[in-house]
C-alpha cells in the first residue's frame, strides 16, 4: 500500500480546527496533515460527524486519551445514533502474531469510557482483535499504520502510530475504498476465529 499526496498546513490549532470543519462539511479534496493527540481528536470528531453509513477503524487498543474525551465520545455517539449506521473496529495491539491475548490491555479497553458508550449500541458495533497489522511503504521501508474510513469516501491514515502523524481527506473515494477493501479482507480473515471477536456484553 502506497500513498503520496500534497498537504495543507495551518499555523494555529484554532485555524486548524476551523479548516478541518470547513473541509469536512464541504467535502474538500485537499489533504490535511496532523501530528499529535489534539490534531487527531479534531479529525476523528469531524469524521464521525460527517459519516452517515459505515465507519471502519483500525487502532491499537483504543484506550488512549483521545478516545476517552468528551468531544470524541459525543461525536461517535452522534454517529451511532443515526439511522442505519454501523461501526467496525479492528484492534491490533491486544493480540500478538501467535494469537496470544494481552488480557490486561483487553480489560483496560472493556472498562474504558469508550467501551461503556459502545455497549449502548451493541447491535451497531462489531469489534475484532487482529494478530496481523497493516503496513505502508515509506522510503522503501514498511511501517505499521492505523486508519479510519467513513462512508468509503473519507479517511484518516496514521503513518506514525507513536507520534500520531497522519493525513486526512474528506473527499477521496478512490483511496478510501482501497483502505476499506483492505480492512474488509483482514476483518473477514480474523473474524473466522471466534476467540478474536470482542463481546461488549457484561
Amino acid at each position: 500500500m502506497n500513498k503520496a499526496s500534497g498537504s495543507t498546513v495551518f499555523p494555529t490549532i484554532e485555524k486548524y480546527k476551523e479548516a478541518v470543519k470547513y473541509f469536512a462539511e464541504f467535502r474538500k479534496k485537499e489533504v490535511i496533515h496532523n501530528l499529535g493527540d489534539e490534531h487527531a481528536g479534531i479529525i476523528f470528531t469531524n469524521l464521525f460527524e460527517q459519516s452517515n453509513g459505515q465507519l471502519r477503524i483500525v487502532a491499537g487498543s483504543l484506550t488512549s486519551r483521545i478516545s476517552q474525551t468528551d468531544e470524541y465520545l459525543s461525536a461517535l455517539k452522534g454517529f451511532l445514533s443515526k439511522k442505519d449506521t454501523k461501526l467496525y473496529i479492528m484492534l491490533d495491539s491486544i493480540m500478538d502474531h501467535s494469537g496470544n491475548k494481552n488480557n490486561s490491555e483487553l480489560d483496560n479497553f472493556k472498562s474504558s469510557r469508550l467501551s461503556e458508550l459502545l455497549k449502548g449500541f451493541q447491535n451497531k458495533v462489531e469489534i475484532i482483535l487482529s494478530s496481523k497489522r497493516f503496513y505502508i511503504k515509506i522510503d522503501d521501508k514498511p511501517k505499521p499504520i492505523h486508519f479510519a474510513v467513513g462512508d468509503d469516501s473519507m479517511y484518516r491514515l496514521e503513518t506514525d502510530i507513536k507520534q500520531r502523524q497522519a493525513e486526512c481527506c474528506f473527499n477521496d473515494s478512490t483511496f478510501a475504498k482501497i483502505l476499506s477493501d483492505s480492512f474488509d479482507e483482514l476483518y473477514k480473515e480474523m473474524s473466522s476465529d471466534k476467540s478474536k471477536i470482542v463481546s461488549l456484553a457484561n
